[in-house]
């Protein structure tokens, strides 16, 4: 053989091989289908749940209401109980009423921020209350609303140092709804994606 045909069979093999191993790579990098975590599949069962139970309203997009009149009427004349997900801030009693605090979770900013006080579900906050744990973790609640409201002014804060911190008044953008808990759950694990 001579040293041209050495060439093009080298050139033929090496060619080969590029388009044998390349055509691999990209079946291999087919998109998998995403899977979720247990915590997802808790949460999803969890909501999944509550809805059947309560007939909680799922057609209320808020996201684009920015009037109190707007969330009034699609979380209080409504008459329906909603879901929602949150941090709890607090427990706390009133004429003899227990209370609790929620407010958007810390991944949320981009969602309506709309905080919750809610009463009711007195054994489910007992049971949470008692294990400082738990505090930090996200909930689903079930609520009924039947008061939206929107402070006039918000304060925000940044810190200059260790002593100081600039203070910002502006124009409040939160929401503060008022109601009757109908159930809560703590949700197990993390889910920081």
């Amino acid at each position: 053989m001579n040293n041209k045909t050495i060439i093009i069979i080298v050139i033929i093999l090496l060619a080969g091989g590029y388009f044998w191993f390349s055509d691999k790579n990209e079946k291999s990098e087919t998109p998998k289908l995403e899977e979720k975590s247990p915590y997802e599949i808790n949460k999803e069962t969890i909501v999944k749940s509550y809805v059947e139970k309560y007939r909680v309203n799922t057609e209320v997009k808020i996201d684009n209401l920015i009037y109190s009149y707007q969330l009034e009427d699609a979380l209080v004349k409504s008459n329906e109980p909603i879901i929602f997900t949150g941090s709890l801030d607090d427990v706390f009693r009133k004429n003899g009423k227990l209370y609790a605090k929620y407010s958007p979770n810390f991944f949320d900013f981009a969602e309506q921020q709309i905080f919750y006080t809610l009463d009711g579900c007195d054994e489910q906050l007992m049971q949470i209350s008692s294990k400082p744990e738990d505090r930090w973790g996200e909930y689903i609640v079930v609520g009924k609303i039947s008061n939206i409201s929107k402070p006039s002014i918000q304060i925000n804060a940044s810190p200059i140092n260790n002593e100081e911190a600039e203070i910002e008044l502006s124009e409040s953008e939160t929401f503060l709804a008022t109601g009757t808990c109908l159930d809560v759950t703590y949700l197990e694990g993390e889910d920081l994606k």
